[in-house]
């Protein structure tokens, strides 16, 4: 089962609650998707967040139809 990995980095400016729920938000989404066995985020630094999507292949991700959206991360 292929595990996607994205890091994200927090502009300067936004809160870290706010960056931390949106982090949430895309693992939720992520979650929702048949196909998708688990979805995670973990705190790299105060400014980075890495999220672990372990799902089937093609199922999420670059070139699926359930990649996250920024609309879904808010």
């Amino acid at each position: 089962m292929p595990l996607h990995i994205q890091k994200w980095e927090r502009r300067e400016g936004v809160d870290r609650d706010q960056f931390a729920r949106a982090a949430l938000n895309v693992c939720r989404q992520a979650r929702s998707v048949a196909g998708v066995r688990d979805a995670r985020f973990y705190w790299a630094n105060a400014d980075t967040i890495g999220v672990a999507v372990s799902a089937e292949p093609g199922v999420w991700g670059p070139n699926s139809s359930s990649d996250p959206t920024p609309d879904g991360a808010r």
